[in-house]
């Protein structure tokens, strides 16, 4: 019963076509330097085309036909919950009949993407490398999730959902970006929190590139001071926000809230001072909450993030 794919179908033609579409895709960020050139296919998309009543059993019998032989078609259900990711990078790789073995061994399933080395029960095909082609598939579907506190060392291939990139300054030792995370992949705010603690613009961080010879040192020194400043796992008031880390290649990155009316400095220069007593009161309430800040960056063990500032959010 199980055969090669047919192409022809006009089922498995219409996954060629969603596959093409420029809909389908959206640009992410992958190599040393973070550069948007990398196109991924987010969950949400996968999830809305395929599990549409009917769309998996119409494709099981489009490959493997009615079932009506001594072998059952595989169950869809089973396949929707546990192998659609596998199934639809088989369908594009001209695969999506190997679906009958891959529903056989858990290893292949989809909780386990993306596969860093070949599986235990991975098939294989006479009429190509199957996990060669695989392997380079996959991760188109297999974006990064950003997670809080996060601590990660990327490999080559792998995809960082970052959607929008924005250069906001360089110093002598990092470059900072404002960047847009893809909602399926946003895992940053800390748990129980509602967005960025600063703003209202969710899935919107910076993220500081560290990048000189003494890169590894600044970047160490600075993700250490903020993980001491955490009080409960948190962040402490009037701190600005840290996320997480990564590093890829020799450039090493820390993820931080995106403090969006800029520096002290900017803030006294764009803002009159305050006219009336009532505002005279705020504005030192507030200027207060800042040196809390300050005395608590101090008093960390590990020493102050190199190159402090005042950001205001």
């Amino acid at each position: 019963m199980v055969g090669s794919q047919p192409d022809h179908d006009a089922r498995i033609q219409d996954v060629l076509s969603w596959k093409r579409s420029k809909h389908t895709w959206r640009l992410g960020s992958g190599g040393v330097d973070n550069k948007l050139d990398r196109k991924f296919i987010p969950k949400s998309t996968l999830e809305k085309a395929f599990k549409e009543p009917g769309k998996v059993e119409g494709l099981l019998e489009a490959l493997f036909g009615n079932g009506n032989g001594s072998d059952p078609l595989p169950d869809a259900d089973y396949i929707r919950n546990r192998y659609l990711r596998p199934f639809v990078i088989l369908l594009c790789i001209g695969q999506g009949h190997m679906i009958y073995h891959f529903v056989e061994h858990e290893s292949l399933q989809d909780r386990h993407l993306p596969f860093r080395a070949e599986p235990e029960g991975f098939p294989s095909s006479t009429t190509c490398d199957l996990w060669a082609s695989f392997n380079e598939k996959q991760w188109c579907f297999c974006a990064t999730a950003l997670e809080y506190n996060m601590s990660f060392h990327l490999g080559k291939d792998e995809i960082l959902p970052i959607i929008h990139k924005e250069r906001l300054g360089e110093g002598g030792s990092a470059v900072t970006h404002k960047i847009i995370v893809h909602e399926d992949y946003d895992s940053l705010d800390p748990p129980g929190s509602c967005g960025s603690v600063s703003n209202n613009d969710h899935h919107v961080f910076v993220v500081k590139t560290y990048r000189t010879a003494d890169a590894k040192t600044y970047y160490e020194t600075e993700r250490n001071a903020f993980k001491n400043l955490k009080k409960a796992g948190r962040p402490p008031p009037n701190i600005i926000g840290f996320y997480g880390s990564f590093v890829r290649g020799e450039n090493f990155n820390i993820i931080l809230e995106y403090a969006d009316l800029g520096s002290l400095e900017d803030f006294m220069r764009r803002v009159q001072p305050p006219s009336s007593i009532e505002d005279t009161i705020l504005f030192w309430d507030n200027f207060f909450n800042v040196t809390h800040g300050l005395v608590t960056i101090h008093n960390t063990k590990e020493g102050n993030p190199k190159e402090p500032q005042i950001l205001l959010g």
